[in-house]
């Protein structure tokens, strides 16, 4: 806590910590994973910004979480500032919570651009009887995500990107651990380049054989419009989708394509200036 800071700043900062500590309770199984929990989302990130610890992002943390319903995950997170947090993201700030106002259920979820899984495990707790389908090029991301799918009955993680077409593409990693993104969109000159597969959705429905998606969340990292000229005819049997998208104009891009394809943008939100999301559905299968 810094001194200068306001006094409602200075509120703000105690209670998010005290609200951290419930948070950690709640889905924390024991004492060791309540305190790492409470410790990797919340308490070392304060240690770091005052230079008293570091990150140890090659660090595998196990997190026993309660996910409710008498279900015990035995989750994987990395110590690097961004995992532990996701769960928080997704499990208290109820990032994907609009799945509750469906007045339907997903049969079958695609999760493109599943990172580690949490944004999957989320899913899996809102809508317990979906099989779900995850999609992650980077090969750290993917060794954890598919450890962490094994906590799910009806789940399969693939080790490829999602775009307009399938064969292979170059992938550019940079350093922040959220993933990175396929070549062609700007990157920095540290990012380094690696060859990924990439399938249409279209394909791995045809070529693959997996179920067809009626629910897709999108999260690919500045690829969405090519994730849906990818869908092909199978667009006609998605249902809702929840689209991040990483710039005004791929979001507008977006939209068109969303309107064009019989598709009601329902919710929008505004991350920050570049970053945001769009809930949509199509007629009869909107929120209520």
């Amino acid at each position: 806590m810094q001194n200068g800071a306001p006094p409602e700043t200075r509120l703000n900062r105690i209670l998010d910590y005290f609200t951290m500590f419930g948070f950690a309770l709640k889905y924390g199984n024991s004492l060791s994973s309540i305190a790492s929990l409470y410790y990797l989302a919340q308490l070392k990130r304060g240690l770091v910004y005052r230079n008293l610890s570091r990150y140890a992002p090659e660090k595998i943390r196990l997190i026993a979480f309660r996910a409710g319903a008498g279900r015990l995950w035995k989750i994987q997170v990395r110590d690097n500032g961004q995992d532990a947090p996701m769960l928080v993201e997704f499990f208290r700030n109820d990032r994907l919570a609009g799945l509750r106002e469906l007045n339907w259920k997903p049969k079958v979820i695609y999760d493109l651009g599943a990172n580690i899984g949490i944004a999957s495990l989320s899913l899996a707790a809102l809508c317990p009887e979906a099989r779900i389908y995850g999609f992650e090029p980077m090969p750290a991301n993917y060794e954890i995500c598919s450890q962490n799918y094994l906590n799910l009955n009806k789940a399969q993680a693939f080790n490829c990107a999602v775009g307009a077409s399938s064969g292979t593409m170059g992938f550019e990693v940079t350093d922040d651990p959220r993933g990175g993104h396929l070549a062609g969109n700007s990157s920095p000159k540290s990012a380094k380049k690696i060859e990924v597969a990439v399938w249409s959705v279209a394909d791995l429905v045809d070529v693959k054989g997996l179920t067809p998606p009626d629910f897709l969340k999108v999260d690919v990292e500045g690829a969405e419009l090519d994730v849906l000229h990818g869908l092909g005819n199978y667009a006609k049997g998605i249902r809702q989708m929840h689209i991040e998208t990483h710039s005004t104009a791929l979001r507008d891009k977006c939209a068109d394509w969303l309107a064009h394809n019989g598709f009601q943008i329902e919710e929008e939100f505004r991350y920050t200036a570049d970053l945001g999301a769009l809930w949509a559905g199509r007629a009869g299968h909107l929120r209520g």
